[in-house]
């Protein structure tokens, strides 16, 4: 699991909209879907950051991404791969 100590910086840097972070980085960081929302939750006010990688993590819902990203403008990209999301989940990121 990614720890909390090692989110709680970048969550702040995301959620007050820093000018410098324009692509979040956390692959290979066992996310889960619980650190997915946290992430989600942070985006809801940046205007910032265009791409987010997120590979090879523990994340199987992403609901809580989708719901963000169909109001946050900036994000053009997210890598996904090699997380178990289902067909249902993969339908609600086409439809974003």
């Amino acid at each position: 699991m990614f720890f909390y100590n090692e989110l709680k910086p970048l969550m702040h840097k995301i959620s007050c909209n820093s000018e410098d972070l324009s692509s979040i980085q956390l692959s290979h960081k066992k996310i889960t879907d619980k650190n997915l929302v946290q992430i989600s939750d942070a985006l809801q006010t940046n205007s910032h950051v265009d791409e987010i990688w997120l590979t090879n993590n523990f994340i199987t819902e992403v609901g809580s991404l989708t719901g963000v990203l169909e109001k946050n403008e900036s994000v053009a990209e997210v890598y996904l791969g090699g997380n178990k999301i289902g067909d249902q989940g993969g339908e609600k990121f086409v439809d974003v």
